[in-house]
C-alpha cells in the first residue's frame, strides 16, 4: 500500500475499530440531574444540572455519603453553566471507567458542554483512590477569538456548600510541599479537620485529592486562583483569570478529584499515600484522556494538561562515512489506549530538504566532509507534533569529543545493547548509560590518562572515523611520546573499546609508567562494590584482567564490566586498584597501571581496555550476572570483535592483548621417484584469524634449508635420493610470530628399494628452572624430544618492556611420548651481554638424533622481565618462556 493511500485509509480504519472495541458500549441517554456513575470500586458519583459531584461511597463496613456538597459548578465570564431540562449521555468502557457526557450550551459567546468520567486509581498497596475526571469543552464558532475567565467551584456571586468537610475543611499536603494552596500548586490534599471528630473519634469524611495540573504534563495555561475563600475553607475553587478561544477552535479545562477511603483509623495516612503518589509522577496523560470519549479537538485543546504526545525511538545516526548515504530511521509511535490520537504523519529532513515518507527511512548521500542538519517531526492525531533535531558529522570533520545524553552534545555512542558512552576530550569516560527509560551516571571521568607523571590533556576537538563509531583524541606530546587516544563502540558489540596510544618519533628509546584512570571515576561513587573478578578474588588484581562494579544497594546505577587486559599479550598490567583511602566504605576510584612502558625509536605501542554496561532490572541478581558474562565475553575476544576499526599497524603495536597468529595448512606427498616435480599446498592461508586486517597472509618456502620462490603453492624437483624437508613460514601484517608448517619428502632413486623415512621432528619442549629471581644466580636447563636428525639453534632474549609477574609452563609443538637415544649437550654461550634491557643468547648450531635431548645448560643472572626461549630447526621453532621476577 502507497504511504498517501495508507494515511488516507487511516482515519476511516481507526473509526471502525473504534465502534468494535470489546467493551466500549453504545451511549445510554440518562437525565442529567441524578445522573451516576459507578466507579466499580465501591464509590458511586452522581451529578446534577449543573455538573457537580455528589459521592456516594460504600466500602464494608465504611459507608460514606459527604464527600462533596454540590461541587465543582462551571463558570464562564460569571455565568454558570446550567445543562437545563437537556439529556446527558451515559457510557461505559468496560475496565476504562464510566462516562457522563453533558450537552452543549450557549453560554457568554461561547458553545460550553462538560464530560464526567470515573474509574479507581490505585496509589499504594492499601488505598484506592476513587477518581473522576472532569473536563469543560468552550468552542468558538465565531471568526474572531473570544476572551473570558473561567473557574471551576465557589464563586464570588454565589455560595455554594462545595466539600463536605464544611468549616473543618484542612489542607494536608500540596505540590509545592506545604499546607498552602497557591497559584504555584498543581494538586492538593484536603480532610476533615479535628473539630469535626467526636470525642475519641478521628476524622468523619474521607481524604480528597484536588489536582488542575500534573507535571511534567502540566499545560500552558496554569490556574490563577486556587484554593479556598477566605472564611469559607469548604468553598474550593480552580480559576483561569483571562482565558482565549480561538476563533473557529475548541479549548479544554480537566480537572479531577480523588477520595481515599480506609478505616477510621488511616484516612489521613491514604492522604499521605496520595501527596507520595502525587509527587512521584502517579497521574499521566493517559489516566486523563483514556476512555473519556472526548473528540479529537477536545483532547487537543487541552489547555492546563499536556495533550497526549506521539513518541520518536530509533533515533537517525548523528555520523557517517565520507560518500557513505546517510541512513535516518524514525518509528513514530502514540499510546494505543487513547485511539482519538492513533493517527501519525511522519516526515524527516535532511541537509535543507524536506521528504515525506511512509516507513520512516530516508537514504540520502552523505556527501564530503562536513556536517548536515537533519529533523525529525511526528504528529499524531490529535495535532500534537515531536520534533527530533540533530547533526550528522561526515567523516573527517572536526568535531568535539562529547557524545553525551544533554541536548547539542550529540547522541552517545550505543553499543549493541544500547548502553551510551560519551567520551570527554581527553578520552575518558564523562558518562554512560541508557536511553528510553533514561538512566546515566555509570561514569564520572572514567580513564584519565596519566604518562610519566604528566596528564594528558589534549584540545577539545576530535575526529571521527569507522562511519562515527570511533572518536579520535588530539595527538599530545606527553612525556616524550606523542599521545593519542579512541573510543570505539561497534554497533553489535557489547561495550566500548579505550585505546591509548603512544608513539615514539625520537632517536633514543622512551620509557615511562603508564597510568589509566583517577580518583573519584565511577558513577556508583562511595557506594561502589566488587561484584566479581576474573580471578576469583574480592578485589582486583592484575592477573585476573577483569571485575565487575556496582553500587553496594543494587539500585541506583548500573553494574559495570571492567576489562583491562586481555590473554597472551607481550605485557600485562602491574596495578590494578580500586582504592581511595579519603572515602568511607568502597570506592569509585579504578585505576590501571603500566610500569616501565618502554616504546623504542620510530615505534608505536597501544594499550587496550574495554568498558560495559548492563540495564538495571528489577532483579539485581540477575543484571549483576549479566554483567559478569558481558566481562567474560570482552575478556575473551578475539579477531574482528577485537580489532575492530583498526588497521594492521595499529594491531601490531597492541602490547597488552594477543595479536592475530597466522594459520594454515601443509600438504604434499610423503615420498616419490627423484627428478620428478613434486606439489605442495599452503591451504587455508590467512595473515590472522578473524581480522582481514592482517592479510591473507604470505608464505615464505625452503626447501632443505633453501628459500624457493612461490605463492601458496611449489613445485620443487628432488634430484638427489634420500629424505629433504620442505618447509611453509606463514606471516600476517599484525606484527605476530609466524607459523611454520614442515613435511618431510623421501626422494627414491630410480630402481631402489622403497624405504621409510621417518619425519625430522622436535616433538616436546622441556624448561627447567623458569622462574628466576633478578640478580640470583639460577641454573637453566632445557631439553626437548627429536625424532630423525635435525640440526637446532638455541636462542633466549628480552622481551622488551614485558614484565609478567606468574610463571608460564613452557608449551611445544607436539605432545608425542619422548624417544629412547643418544643425548647431545651443549652448554650455554655466557659471552652475550646485557645492554639497555636487552638480553640476547645463541648456543652454535647442534647436530641432534633421536631421543630425549639436552640442547642447553648453564648458570645465569638476568634483570627482571620476562625471556623467550627459542629451538629452531629448518624454520620449525619451539618457544618457551623464561620468567626472572
Amino acid at each position: 500500500m502507497s504511504p498517501s493511500l495508507r494515511r488516507l485509509l487511516l482515519p476511516a480504519v481507526l473509526l471502525l475499530v473504534l465502534l468494535a472495541l470489546p467493551g466500549v458500549a453504545s451511549a445510554t441517554p440518562v437525565a442529567c440531574a441524578g445522573a451516576s456513575a459507578d466507579d466499580a470500586q465501591g464509590a458511586v458519583w452522581t451529578t446534577d444540572v449543573l455538573g457537580q459531584l455528589e459521592v456516594d461511597v460504600t466500602t464494608t463496613p465504611i459507608h460514606r455519603t459527604d464527600a462533596y456538597d454540590h461541587f465543582g459548578a462551571l463558570f464562564v465570564n460569571g455565568v454558570k453553566y446550567d445543562a437545563g431540562v437537556g439529556m446527558c449521555d451515559r457510557v461505559v468502557n468496560a475496565g476504562r471507567g464510566t462516562v457522563i457526557r453533558f450537552p452543549e450550551v450557549p453560554l457568554a459567546g461561547l458553545f460550553v458542554r462538560r464530560s464526567l468520567t470515573v474509574r479507581p486509581l490505585s496509589v499504594s498497596a492499601g488505598h484506592v483512590v476513587h477518581a473522576a475526571t472532569v473536563t469543560s469543552i468552550l468552542r468558538n464558532a465565531t471568526a474572531a477569538p473570544v476572551i473570558v475567565p473561567v473557574s471551576i467551584g465557589e464563586d464570588s456571586s454565589i455560595n455554594i456548600d462545595d466539600l463536605g468537610s464544611d468549616a473543618t475543611t484542612q489542607v494536608l499536603s500540596t505540590s509545592s510541599g506545604d499546607a498552602v494552596v497557591g497559584a504555584v500548586d498543581d494538586w492538593a490534599i484536603t480532610a476533615d479537620g479535628p473539630a469535626n471528630a467526636g470525642a475519641g473519634a478521628v476524622n468523619t469524611d474521607p481524604v480528597l485529592l484536588h489536582a488542575w495540573g500534573q507535571p511534567p504534563y502540566t499545560g500552558q495555561d496554569r490556574a490563577d486562583v486556587v484554593g479556598v475563600a477566605p472564611g469559607n475553607p469548604d468553598n474550593w475553587r480552580t480559576g483561569w483569570s483571562s482565558v482565549t478561544v480561538p476563533a473557529n477552535g475548541t479549548i479544554s479545562y480537566t480537572t479531577l478529584e480523588g477520595i481515599a477511603l480506609a478505616s477510621d483509623a488511616s484516612i489521613l495516612t491514604g492522604g499521605q499515600d496520595i501527596a507520595s503518589a502525587m509527587q512521584n509522577g502517579l497521574l499521566t496523560p493517559r489516566f486523563f484522556f483514556d476512555g473519556a470519549t472526548l473528540t479529537v479537538p477536545e483532547i487537543a485543546g487541552s489547555q492546563n494538561l499536556q495533550p497526549p504526545q506521539p513518541t520518536l525511538s530509533g533515533p537517525a545516526p548523528d555520523r557517517a562515512a565520507v560518500g557513505e548515504d546517510v541512513q535516518l530511521v524514525l518509528d513514530a509511535a502514540t499510546d494505543p489506549d487513547i485511539t482519538q490520537c492513533a493517527a501519525t504523519t511522519e516526515s524527516l529532513t535532511y541537509d535543507g530538504q524536506v521528504v515525506l515518507n511512509a516507513n520512516g527511512r530516508l537514504t540520502a548521500p552523505g556527501g564530503p566532509a562536513g556536517s548536515r542538519p537533519y529533523g525529525a517531526t511526528t504528529t499524531n492525531g490529535c495535532n500534537q507534533t515531536r520534533v527530533w533535531q540533530g547533526t550528522v558529522e561526515v567523516d573527517g570533520a572536526r568535531t568535539t569529543c562529547s557524545r553525551g545524553y544533554d541536548a547539542g552534545d550529540g547522541a552517545p555512542l550505543l553499543d549493541g545493547t544500547g548502553a551510551g558512552y560519551d567520551p570527554s576530550s581527553d578520552g575518558s569516560l564523562d558518562d554512560g548509560g541508557f536511553l528510553n527509560p533514561l538512566e546515566t551516571d555509570s561514569y564520572d571521568g572514567l580513564g584519565q590518562l596519566t604518562i610519566g607523571g604528566a596528564q594528558y590533556q589534549p584540545v577539545a576537538n576530535c575526529t571521527l572515523e569507522a562511519s562515527g563509531r570511533l572518536i579520535r583524541t588530539a595527538e599530545q606530546d606527553v612525556a616524550g611520546l606523542q599521545v593519542t587516544r579512541t573510543t570505539y563502540v561497534p554497533t553489535g558489540g557489547p561495550g566500548a573499546r579505550m585505546a591509548i596510544i603512544l608513539r615514539n618519533p625520537g632517536p633514543t628509546a622512551v620509557t615511562v609508567p603508564v597510568q589509566f584512570g583517577t580518583k573519584f571515576s565511577l558513577g556508583s561513587d562511595g557506594e561502589t562494590t566488587v561484584v566479581a573478578t576474573g580471578d576469583g578474588g574480592p578485589t582486583p588484581m592484575p592477573a585476573a584482567r577483569w571485575m565487575v562494579t556496582d553500587d553496594n544497594a543494587g539500585v541506583d546505577d548500573v553494574p559495570l564490566a571492567h576489562v583491562w587486559d586481555g590473554a597472551g599479550g607481550l605485557d600485562a598490567a602491574d596495578r590494578v586498584t580500586l582504592d581511595d583511602p579519603g572515602q568511607v566504605g568502597d570506592s569509585d576510584s579504578y585505576e590501571v597501571g603500566y610500569d616501565n612502558v618502554t616504546v623504542g625509536p620510530g615505534q608505536t605501542a597501544t594499550y587496550l581496555l574495554w568498558e560495559g554496561q548492563r540495564r538495571r532490572t528489577p532483579r539485581v541478581a540477575a543484571e549483576r550476572n549479566d554483567a559478569v558474562a558481558a566481562a567474560q565475553t570482552l575478556a575473551g575476544l578475539s579477531g574482528a570483535g577485537l580489532y575492530g576499526a583498526m588497521t594492521a599497524a595499529d594491531i601490531a603495536s597492541v602490547r597488552n592483548w594477543a595479536r592475530p597468529a597466522p594459520t594454515g595448512n601443509l600438504s604434499g606427498p610423503a615420498s616419490g621417484p627423484t627428478g620428478t616435480p613434486q606439489t605442495f599446498t599452503a591451504s587455508g592461508v590467512s595473515g590472522g584469524a578473524g581480522t582481514p586486517q592482517c592479510g591473507e597472509g604470505t608464505v615464505a618456502w625452503t626447501v632443505d634449508e633453501a628459500a624457493v620462490a612461490g605463492g601458496t603453492q611449489i613445485t620443487p624437483v628432488f634430484t638427489a635420493a634420500g629424505a629433504h624437508t620442505v618447509t611453509a613460514t606463514i606471516s600476517g601484517s599484525c606484527g605476530a610470530q609466524p607459523l611454520v608448517r614442515s613435511a618431510t619428502f623421501a626422494a627414491i632413486a630410480p630402481g631402489a628399494k622403497p624405504v621409510i623415512v621417518t619425519p625430522v621432528t622436535l616433538s616436546r619442549l622441556t624448561l627447567t628452572g623458569r622462574c628466576l629471581v633478578a640478580g640470583r644466580k639460577a641454573n637453566v636447563k632445557v631439553g626437548a624430544a627429536v625424532t630423525g636428525a635435525t640440526t637446532v639453534a638455541f636462542k633466549i632474549q628480552r622481551l622488551t618492556g614485558a614484565h609478567p609477574r606468574t610463571c608460564v609452563t613452557a608449551t611445544s609443538k607436539a605432545g608425542k611420548a619422548l624417544l629412547k637415544g643418544k643425548a647431545a649437550t651443549s652448554k650455554l654461550n655466557r659471552s652475550g651481554k646485557v645492554s639497555k634491557g636487552k638480553v640476547s643468547f645463541t648456543v652454535p648450531v647442534t647436530t641432534l638424533r633421536s631421543g630425549t635431548v639436552k640442547l642447553v645448560k648453564g648458570r645465569l643472572n638476568l634483570p627482571r622481565g620476562a625471556y623467550r626461549i627459542t629451538l629452531t630447526s629448518a624454520k620449525q621453532s619451539l618457544i618457551g618462556l623464561l620468567i626472572v621476577r
